[in-house]
């Protein structure tokens, strides 16, 4: 009867006020990642950054490239890698992550991930 009850406060709580009580248990409970708890095996989404270190011969090729990727116009794609090494701003889960870094060096560029 009390989870119902709570189960209802939380319902009628704002997105941010849910937040807010989710950030107060994680802390208070200690918890520091989220788990599957519906499979077997313990999995946890991982994320990762790609950060170019250095570019290919066709510089070009790689602005469109990230300009595709991110969604930013050509400018901005340019700016990105104008200073590198540059991180690309989106967060990956690993199998993207990978396919993205394989394909800036196809390209020529030397891609770590973070």
């Amino acid at each position: 009867m009390k989870v119902k009850k709570i189960y209802k406060q939380i319902c009628n709580l704002s997105i941010t006020e849910i937040f807010d009580l989710f950030q107060k248990l994680k802390k208070r409970f200690n918890i520091s990642e989220v788990v599957n708890t519906n499979s077997n095996t313990e999995t946890k989404v991982k994320y990762f950054y790609v950060n170019i270190l250095s570019l290919g011969p066709s510089k070009i090729m790689i602005i469109k490239f990230l300009k595709d990727l991110t969604g930013l116009d050509l400018l901005s794609s340019k700016k990105l890698i104008d200073n590198l090494p540059c991180k690309i701003k989106k967060q990956f889960k690993k199998p993207e992550a990978n396919k993205i870094k394989t394909d800036l060096e196809k390209l020529g560029c030397v891609v770590n991930l973070e």
